[in-house]
């Protein structure tokens, strides 16, 4: 990522910084395009204590993090209010009680509500779902957003 890309996305990594695991180690060799790093460069300078990645462990230097997130932007859907439109109402109602025991209930209701993006893995294991139970279409979500997967 260019450092013109990153301060016209400044707004973004600061929202991220109060509730992101952050990185601070600036010998990894994959630290410029992750966005651990680059939203840790947005932490605070007056603040004590901060949540971050502990840069003594031996996989922050050598370039195999399994903390590593890519700062590339990826097409996520948003919202499930149509994603059953089309559905017999008992495959909706497996479907649905599945998801919400994957994800809980809450977490649930924030993607079909839109208020939380839905990243490809995620799309995915809805598909792989849908065809479990039987349905075969396309899902539909109620719209798509460009997004990196925080």
């Amino acid at each position: 990522m260019t450092e013109k890309q990153i301060q016209q996305n400044e707004t973004a990594f600061r929202a991220q910084v109060p509730h992101y695991l952050l990185c601070f180690v600036d010998s990894c060799p994959l630290h410029r395009q992750c966005l651990r790093w680059l939203a840790g460069r947005y932490a605070p300078t007056d603040q004590q204590s901060i949540v971050s990645i502990n840069p003594r462990h031996p996989q922050t230097a050598d370039g195999s993090c399994h903390h590593y997130r890519k700062a590339v932007k990826c097409k996520m859907a948003r919202g499930l209010k149509h994603f059953y439109n089309d559905m017999p109402r008992r495959m909706e109602h497996d479907i649905k009680n599945a998801l919400i025991g994957r994800y809980g209930r809450t977490i649930y209701y924030q993607y079909h509500n839109g208020r939380r993006l839905i990243p490809p893995a995620m799309q995915a294991d809805l598909v792989a779902l849908c065809r479990h139970c039987g349905w075969t279409a396309e899902p539909r979500y109620d719209g798509w957003e460009d997004d990196w997967q925080w």
